[in-house]
């Protein structure tokens, strides 16, 4: 789509009438020279998954997954950058067209991290896609489109098994910023957190003020790789972690290099990013969210709200490995909202979008609130809560003040934004939007 031309389309739906199961690497495919193809309502096409980028007219597409057959259900206009949903996720970007079967279908190439099959996606008939702009800011430091990014990486150092993490890349318009914030999820959470319908949505409001932001999902979440479930560690996401970061500064798979960096964190995302700053001292600054070295009531409940995610209707079609578990239906609500705070739309959407949390990072849990991660920061530091956080304890901005500045080393300059009315999942609440203007506004002190 070329947002100096195209204004507003509608969805296109369309829904499986077969899965494929199969993949190539050797395919041979070629880019038509149309960026975008209408289609009428009543038609077939076949779905194929690349991890090839290039767009070029004749571009040769070797490596792919074969998703299906799928009906259009009404008719409208398919652009390269269209974002494609499945059960309500991302899966991929429309990259091109194959003709090679035409005048019979096109194969519409679908842009993913790795190529996916039917079953990677639990494909069945009758399920329904839906081609979508994709997602663009309102103007006034508006942003360009987002970019689909996958690193390589190892869990342990010298470990020659790899794993695809999965981020995307957002920039504002023009020139491409030297900082860049990377979005770090909690427990049973994924990039999803970070990009809230509305006013909720932090990237949003990040990219509209000018900001670049990379909302990552961590090892086992989200799109990324999903190691056996001891193996997915906090010293693992760790590592992940940083082989991100390092890849950011390096400029990784032809993106610019990031001069800066900034680790905003939620929850576990927190706790790794300050292990991130104590341990390798490669960040400018640390956004804590949801994260206070003191315990709410609630925090020893959470972990009996939790059950085997292949047992919730969210994960069956993703297959969750063994030891991978996600909480219980409703659950989210009683333990990380604020009753009143969230709207009844969100509250819905907390519960469906909601991740995983695998048994090794929950036996690794106390390497976190070690008092000496704190103390070994020495970049700023932000400490942002919600008043009413039953699982860290919540307050108000003197008491958490009072009692996290004695943890931190000086050169961290701690400072403290209490989010009232609400809860440890911050993003949900109503009133989010406080807290990411502070956050943006404190990045831009501290980056200055």
């Amino acid at each position: 789509m070329n947002p100096a031309e195209d204004g507003p389309k509608r969805p296109v739906r369309a829904v499986v009438v077969k899965t494929l199961v199969h993949r190539r690497d050797d395919r041979g495919m070629s880019l038509e020279p149309f960026a975008s193809r209408c289609v009428r309502a009543g038609e077939v096409h076949e779905l194929v998954t690349t991890d090839h980028t290039e767009t070029a007219a004749g571009a040769r597409i070797d490596r792919v997954g074969f998703l299906g057959f799928a009906e259009v259900g009404n008719a409208g206009v398919l652009d390269r950058g269209d974002e494609v949903v499945i059960g309500g996720e991302v899966v991929g970007t429309v990259l091109g067209f194959d003709g090679c079967h035409f005048p019979n279908h096109y194969n519409v190439l679908i842009h993913t991290p790795v190529p996916v099959t039917g079953p990677d996606l639990g494909l069945k008939p009758e399920i329904e896609i839906q081609f979508r702009p994709a997602r663009r800011f309102p103007k006034e430091n508006s942003m360009s489109a987002n970019r689909a990014i996958t690193f390589d990486v190892a869990l342990h150092d010298g470990d020659p098994v790899r794993y695809p993490v999965h981020a995307e890349l957002f920039l504002p318009e023009g020139e491409t910023p030297e900082s860049v914030q990377v979005l770090i999820s909690g427990l049973t959470y994924d990039s999803r957190y970070w990009t809230l319908p509305g006013e909720n949505d932090y990237v949003a409001h990040q990219v509209r003020a000018g900001r670049a932001v990379l909302a990552l999902d961590r090892i086992g979440t989200g799109r990324s790789g999903r190691p056996p479930a001891t193996e997915v560690t906090v010293d693992g996401n760790l590592a992940v972690l940083h082989q991100v970061i390092t890849a950011l500064r390096a400029g990784h798979a032809g993106l610019p290099a990031f001069r800066r960096v900034v680790a905003v964190g939620h929850s576990l995302g927190s706790g790794l990013a300050l292990l991130e700053a104590a341990e390798h001292g490669d960040l400018d600054g640390v956004v804590v969210t949801g994260l206070q070295h003191r315990l709410g009531p609630l925090h020893d409940e959470v972990a009996g709200g939790l059950y085997p995610a292949a047992l919730d209707p969210a994960f069956e079609a993703d297959a969750a490995p063994d030891g991978y578990l996600t909480t219980q239906p409703g659950k989210r609500a009683d333990f990380y909202e604020h009753p009143g705070a969230v709207t009844p739309e969100l509250s819905k959407w907390h519960e469906e979008t909601k991740s995983t949390v695998t048994l090794g990072e929950g036996g690794t849990l106390q390497r976190i609130y070690d008092p000496a991660v704190p103390a070994g920061v020495q970049v700023p530091v932000l400490l942002v809560v919600g008043a009413e956080d039953r699982i860290f304890g919540g307050g108000d901005a003197a008491t958490v003040l009072a009692h996290e500045r004695q943890l931190y080393a000086p050169a961290a300059r701690l400072e403290v934004f209490v989010l009232p009315a609400a809860g440890h999942a911050l993003n949900v609440h109503t009133n989010a939007a406080e807290w990411f203007a502070a956050a943006g506004a404190w990045i831009d002190g501290i980056l200055r």
